[in-house]
């Protein structure tokens, strides 16, 4: 798997792929260092799982490259990682349509995690993001309370996000494959979702996992 890394500071693109190098296997990392030299690699290579791009590089105007490269490479998931948290920095970008919107200075848990949410196919939307869009546009909450997962369920969903099948899961924990299901159904309820990718996304937005559990 490959993944090209675009950002103009070294130090990040040094720490961030030694990060990213240790929990995703047999991971290449390209790296870029502004727009220009972004552009010249996609020319020549646009074979990589995701593209991970600071928003703000000499070279170009982000959000206009962003859109140029979205056109031009409609197959590759781009991840925007910036020091922005403008509400209207990231209503724009995930408006491009991009995969992902994460904060510099996140966690590399979550940081891996939304990762391996957008190769699933999912998107990644910061939860304070989220919030800030429900009240602008007064949108119902929802239930106050927040969900509660068993430790039982707690382990099964770190191997749902490890990216493990229910025989996986079930090989792994002694379980009967039926038993998985059921406890997999039951998280599904719990997170108000219905599929393992808007599971991942909920325990992501929320941050909750091994947060708050019932027993």
């Amino acid at each position: 798997m490959k993944f090209l890394l675009a950002d103009d500071h070294a130090l990040l693109r040094l720490g961030l792929g030694h990060e990213l190098r240790g929990r995703f296997d047999n991971l290449e990392i390209v790296e870029a260092g502004d727009f220009q030299e972004l552009r010249n690699i996609l020319a020549e290579d646009q074979d990589f799982a995701l593209l991970l791009i600071d928003l703000n590089m000499p070279g170009g105007s982000g959000f206009s490259e962003i859109e140029a490269m979205l056109r031009q490479t409609p197959s590759l998931p781009v991840v925007v990682i910036s020091a922005s948290n403008d509400f209207t920095d990231v209503d724009r970008v995930m408006r491009l349509g991009v995969s992902g919107y994460l904060y510099k200075g996140e966690s590399t848990e979550l940081i891996v995690n939304a990762l391996r949410l957008v190769l699933a196919g999912g998107k990644y939307i910061p939860s304070g993001f989220l919030n800030r869009k429900k009240s602008v546009n007064r949108e119902p909450t929802g239930n106050s309370g927040n969900p509660v997962l068993t430790p039982r369920q707690n382990t099964i969903m770190k191997l749902i996000i490890e990216g493990q099948s229910n025989k996986q899961i079930a090989k792994e924990l002694n379980l009967a494959e039926a038993t998985v299901k059921s406890h997999i159904s039951t998280i599904f309820r719990s997170l108000g979702v219905h599929s393992r990718t808007q599971a991942i996304a909920e325990v992501i937005r929320l941050k909750k996992l091994d947060v708050q559990t019932g027993e």
